[in-house]
């Protein structure tokens, strides 16, 4: 159960310029990079405004940009001096829709409530470049991104490889549906480094929790 990292698939600037959420870690450090930002918002209300784009329109990039939506709509409580339209909140997918694994009718829920909710989706629109301050896109614009929030792939610890076990997509561990390994009786790989191959399980908390409980079954029944 040693979890996932990010995956920068070679994006010139990505893994410098952008911040992943794939642990507690990851999560501290961009909730302190956007509350600097509104602080510095607070001090200064006649500054730039902000922008934050999040790469990914897969389960954890929708979950950032409604989150952050959801933030900057409660934005008075705490910072009554920041107008809420001066946060604004971008949402990169490459593919033709949001959350791929999902029903057509859910991908387009989830659209309509980001959009409702003052998020901008740019589907069909890859990341060739980040920096410091913007990304650029496939059709060759220049963004401005005062904060990039990477949710666009995960993948295995490249020590996975030395551990003599089946990898699939992304370098994950191959297991049975039982999440026992293939080809092996006592192992079991679960959480985000278990690859069902035939069924893959999303890669979330709650998923990640139901597949502990199920291998601790397993495990005593064994």
């Amino acid at each position: 159960a040693t979890g996932i990292s990010a995956s920068f698939f070679g994006i010139e600037g990505a893994a410098k310029h952008s911040l992943a959420l794939y642990t507690r870690r990851d999560a501290i450090i961009l909730r302190d990079h956007i509350l600097a930002g509104l602080e510095r918002m607070s001090i200064h209300p006649a500054g730039d405004d902000v922008v934050i784009t999040i790469v990914g329109g897969g389960a954890t990039g929708v979950e950032v940009a409604g989150t952050l939506a959801e933030l900057r709509n409660a934005l008075a409580a705490s910072y009554p001096e920041i107008d809420p339209k001066r946060v604004k909140i971008r949402l990169v997918e490459m593919g033709p829709a949001l959350l791929p694994p999902f029903t057509t009718s859910l991908r387009e829920y989830a659209r309509r409530q980001l959009e409702s909710r003052g998020v901008e989706v740019l589907l069909n629109t890859a990341i060739r470049e980040v920096t410091a301050d913007s990304v650029t896109v496939s059709d060759g614009q220049t963004l401005r991104s005062d904060l990039t929030v990477w949710a666009a792939g995960v993948a295995a610890s490249p020590d996975v490889a030395h551990w003599g076990l089946p990898q699939g997509r992304h370098g994950l561990i191959v297991v049975r549906p039982d999440l026992r390994v293939k080809g092996e009786n006592r192992i079991f790989a679960i959480g985000d480094i278990g690859y069902v191959e035939d069924d893959p399980l999303p890669q979330l908390s709650p998923a990640a929790m139901q597949a502990g409980r199920h291998a601790a079954a397993q495990i005593a029944r064994l």
